[in-house]
């Protein structure tokens, strides 16, 4: 089980997802330092936050993918990826296969 305050973390990270919220914006949120922020994601997460937050949006993109139909590009652009690329390699990172090759397995 996680803590509240971490709990509050994730949601704070899933609910801004759009802005793409940095360890430093945790700090300031939680008033704690970019250390800290860190150290707690790994000691109750196993992650860093910055992994936490690309793999929270590489599943809403999957989603975006799935059920609205969107494309690549369009998913990359609706999660703040830089571009096409960086999301596929992203994207591949944390499912294990391309957006392109995800796409084809959920029929769309």
């Amino acid at each position: 089980t996680i803590s509240p305050r971490m709990r509050q973390m994730t949601l704070f990270l899933q609910k801004n997802i759009d802005k793409s919220p940095t360890r430093r914006d945790l700090a300031k949120k939680f008033s704690i330092s970019p250390e800290h922020v860190n150290a707690l994601f790994k000691k109750e997460l196993g992650t860093s936050p910055a992994k936490f937050l690309r793999r929270i949006k590489v599943y809403q993109a999957c989603r975006l993918l799935r059920e609205d139909g969107l494309s690549i590009k369009e998913c990359a652009d609706r999660m703040g990826f830089y571009d096409e690329f960086h999301f596929s390699k992203a994207f591949k990172k944390v499912t294990g296969a391309s957006p392109s090759k995800f796409r084809g397995k959920c029929g769309a």
